[in-house]
């Protein structure tokens, strides 16, 4: 009677052990269908950033050309005897001195690592009220219609994706997958 009892003990433990694959093969699934999205969204995600740097791109060359042109008219009016607002280069060029610090804080603004109203004050203090409908446009587009819109590319490739992959997944039976797991 021992050697029955050690054997039904084996056999239950086996059938647990298959229960314990089944549970894990429906997690790897769902891992398999997230990392095959994330692996499809590469190419979108690429051909996002290049296209959200450019925008950056073009928007900080005339961002910082405008700070460029007023800091020149500011240092011909000190040279004729003009006034010129002198704290207005400082704080443009806390934001706006160089391609690289405009290019970065555009990014910021739009990520959300700053507040854009904080950017956008010294272009209207020192540089025209004007620019405060540039920026905002700037904002809009790059907030509302660029992110929509590469999130409905993103939704559509993962969406592809998780079908192509639920495709392959009903290739092989359940009943295969246990065998292999023994």
């Amino acid at each position: 009677p021992v050697p029955m009892t050690l054997m039904r003990m084996l056999r239950i433990l086996r059938l647990v052990r298959i229960v314990r694959v089944v549970r894990l093969l429906r997690y790897l699934a769902e891992l398999r269908t997230i990392v095959v999205s994330i692996m499809a969204s590469m190419k979108p995600l690429v051909s996002t950033i290049v296209l959200l740097l450019l925008v950056v791109y073009i928007v900080g060359c005339y961002f910082t050309q405008l700070t460029l042109n007023y800091r020149l008219d500011c240092v011909r009016a000190i040279d004729t005897g003009e006034e010129c607002l002198q704290d207005g280069p400082e704080l443009l060029n806390e934001y706006y001195g160089s391609l690289g610090t405009t290019c970065l804080h555009l990014f910021q603004t739009v990520t959300g690592g700053m507040e854009w109203r904080l950017i956008l004050a010294p272009l209207i203090d020192h540089i025209s009220p004007w620019m405060a409908i540039v920026f905002c446009f700037y904002i809009v587009f790059t907030s509302l219609a660029l992110m929509n819109i590469v999130t409905g590319v993103f939704v559509e490739t993962c969406s592809t994706a998780w079908q192509g992959g639920q495709g392959r997944l009903h290739d092989q039976p359940l009943e295969g997958a246990l065998r292999q797991a023994r």
